[in-house]
């Protein structure tokens, strides 16, 4: 599930951020309801290059059943610069550390000014139905992965029972406590038709 706040406050909320970060949080709110069908959720408070989001485990993959919580930080420079993303749910899986770091080609060298904060979220959801042990981030995990995925399937699954269970959680109960405002839809009014199209 995804959804965004859009602050009320826009004059010079908008002058301090980019005018591309403005339109892609329009444009999520706008597809939200298509989004959170994605399984994907994310919100900002106050300062919009600053989200959390939330991502449903996909089904047919180890952590299906789970909700993992993220940040994401969106660096001067974006989007030529890709967002720095971590989670902050523990999840065992051999690209992705303790410290919650993400390897992920396209938060690195594969990153392109045409992809988007949700597009990033996407892709990381899409890890989880693909670990790839070829390329780890924790070398641990990928051992455990390479020589027995069956346990290691096992012990990811233990990890979502684990970590990524709580429905009380202050982002999985995200969606209920954060609204657009009318900001968003007279953001979206200032978008030329080019712009209006799915994030």
């Amino acid at each position: 599930m995804l959804h965004f706040q859009v602050l009320e406050a826009l004059g010079e909320e908008e002058e301090r951020v980019p005018k591309r970060i403005v339109k892609e949080i329009a444009l999520i709110e706008k597809y939200r309801e298509k989004i959170r069908s994605e399984g994907i959720m994310m919100v900002t408070k106050g300062d919009k290059r600053h989200f959390f989001a939330t991502i449903d485990g996909p089904a047919d993959s180890p952590y299906a059943g789970g909700k993992f919580h993220l940040e994401m930080y969106l660096l001067e420079g974006y989007p030529f610069k890709a967002p720095k993303v971590r989670f902050l749910t523990p999840i065992y899986h051999p690209n992705i550390d303790k410290e919650g770091r993400i390897s992920l080609d396209v938060l690195q060298d594969n990153w392109s000014p045409a992809l988007s904060a949700f597009k990033a979220v996407y892709c990381i959801r899409m890890l989880l139905y693909a670990p790839n042990p070829d390329d780890p981030l924790d070398c641990k995990f990928a051992a455990h992965w390479k020589q027995d995925m069956t346990a290691a399937r096992q012990r990811a699954q233990e990890w979502v029972k684990l970590y990524a269970s709580d429905p009380d959680h202050p982002l999985t109960r995200a969606d209920e406590r954060f609204t657009c405002c009318e900001g968003c839809d007279r953001i979206l009014e200032k978008l030329p038709s080019s712009l209006r199209n799915a994030p």
